[in-house]
């Protein structure tokens, strides 16, 4: 596993890891939208991946880099539920343990993703009891964790989405990526700055959890408290790995993704 920033050689390198599970997605655009906002909009259509969120390119990659010895311990990660979903596929299709720490708030949806490829779920009922959980099954199991960002395998994992990008929509002036605990757009960025592209990166949160917002403008890492948002896969905190990244490669980021709570 990658023990430092992942290179853009490494993207190149798990996009052929990662081949035969993880799809090609289709980028669809929309005249409503480009009507409405002026502009030519390309959408990628990562909810046509593999169990159903771009999360199985760096959780494939996380998995299929294990050694032998590290198969054979099992893995274990905590999740709002599409990671979850997608290290007990990857893990399912190399026939390893997985167990998967999430709450019991989580979509149907996502815990059948989770059921479908038989990962050991262990639910909890709030954040700080998900940690507790996780820490505790981590030791006392002795399992491999794969974090859902805060791991350079992942994150370049979901770095080969932008590789897909620019062979798909050759000139485009900016990608803009949603943020949670920054794993997406950390990859996405090394990819782009690789490909020497002149996009620019643009990240985006909920207005209600900006914590990547207020940490980026203030140069600087902030203790944050869990908030709340309707968009469940963003409210993580940004990562301690990831952080660093988004400051050095992004060029802005906003909250205009408004996901409120109705």
């Amino acid at each position: 596993m990658l023990t430092q920033r992942p290179t853009f050689e490494d993207i190149k390198t798990a996009r052929k890891r990662t081949e035969s599970i993880v799809r090609k997605t289709p980028i669809l655009t929309s005249e409503y939208f480009n009507d409405l906002l002026g502009m030519e909009l390309f959408f990628k259509c990562e909810n046509f991946q593999k169990t159903g969120s771009f999360k199985i390119r760096g959780a494939t990659n996380a998995v299929f880099s294990l050694t032998e010895s590290e198969k054979a311990q099992g893995v274990a990660c905590q999740s709002s539920g599409n990671h979850g979903g997608a290290i007990a596929c990857a893990a399912h299709l190399k026939g390893i343990h997985a167990d998967i720490v999430m709450a019991k708030s989580v979509s149907k949806a996502k815990i059948h993703n989770v059921k479908t490829y038989n990962g050991n779920m262990i639910f909890c009922d709030t954040m700080a009891e998900r940690d507790e959980l996780f820490a505790k099954t981590v030791e006392e199991e002795n399992r491999i964790s794969i974090h859902p960002y805060d791991n350079f395998d992942v994150m370049a994992g979901q770095g080969t989405i932008a590789l897909e990008i620019v062979e798909q929509v050759p000139e485009f002036d900016s990608v803009v990526v949603p943020i949670g605990g920054g794993g997406l757009i950390s990859g996405i960025s090394i990819a782009l700055k690789g490909l020497n592209s002149s996009a620019k990166i643009i990240g985006c949160e909920p207005e209600s959890v900006d914590d990547t917002y207020q940490m980026y403008k203030a140069n600087e890492r902030i203790e944050m408290k869990h908030r709340e948002s309707i968009a469940d896969g963003l409210m993580a905190i940004v990562g301690q790995l990831t952080l660093p990244i988004i400051q050095e490669n992004v060029d802005d980021i906003s909250f205009s993704y408004r996901a409120r709570n109705y």
